[in-house]
């Protein structure tokens, strides 16, 4: 767990993680149906925008109160379920500008959705990203039990459609209207293919972030040393 949280850091969170905070808070409320349920993308938004306000109400105890209480939380946050949720926000990400631009997807016809769809398909994977790079993660490699939680996640997220689509006849996409099986086997390859790729991709992340760090270009370190603030160690 961290040593420490610079005045830089805490700073950069409270703008990014609290920005995305009241952007994804006005439109769960303004979009909540039960149907918002059904959309992977709403899904992972949802998901790692609690993550991001979880992870903001860890520094502002940590950097407030230096208290250590909600240290356990961060550390699973931060080094644990971001490894999981972040990659699915790549994700929604490619695939929704993919069936964007291939017809699949008709929810842009108000400038309301087009800026909630801007939101949930660009800017929750920035933020999810500057978090990656201006706040304390242990460095990441591969993980076979990682990949596997990816994939647990996006397999319930298949029965769960599945059941909307073929029990209750309730596509929560277009383009599953009467979709024909092999297509669907297909469709599910390439998100199985992609997931795995939005995964290496974070990766690539964590190793251009750690990359800086070592040529001082980002000043983010993960225990006491000469970027730090030591007059943020908690004292608990």
């Amino acid at each position: 767990m961290r040593k420490a949280i610079t005045t830089k850091e805490f700073t950069l969170s409270c703008i990014f993680n609290g920005l995305n905070t009241i952007i994804w808070a006005y439109f769960f409320i303004t979009t909540l149906t039960p149907k918002t349920f059904l959309f992977l993308t709403s899904i992972s938004g949802d998901l790692n925008s609690i993550y991001l306000l979880l992870s903001l109400i860890c520094d502002i105890s940590y950097y407030c109160f230096n208290s250590e209480k909600l240290e356990v939380l961060n550390d699973f946050l931060r080094n644990k379920a971001s490894n999981v949720l972040n990659p699915m926000s790549y994700l929604v990400t490619i695939l929704f500008w993919g069936l964007f631009f291939m017809g699949g997807m008709d929810d842009m016809d108000t400038i309301y959705y087009i800026i909630f769809n801007v939101y949930e398909h660009i800017f929750i994977t920035l933020f999810v990203i500057i978090d990656i790079i201006v706040s304390q993660h242990e460095r990441h490699y591969f993980s076979k039990l990682t990949l596997l939680f990816i994939y647990i996640y996006l397999i319930l997220y298949g029965v769960l459609c599945g059941i909307s689509t073929f029990v209750f006849d309730n596509p929560p996409y277009p383009f599953l209207k009467k979709i024909k099986t092999y297509v669907l086997i297909i469709y599910c390859i390439i998100f199985i293919f992609i997931a795995f790729i939005c995964y290496l991709f974070h990766l690539f992340i964590y190793k251009m972030k750690y990359k800086c760090m070592n040529k001082g270009i980002i000043l983010v370190n993960e225990s006491i040393g000469p970027n730090s603030d030591p007059s943020r160690q908690s004292t608990e």
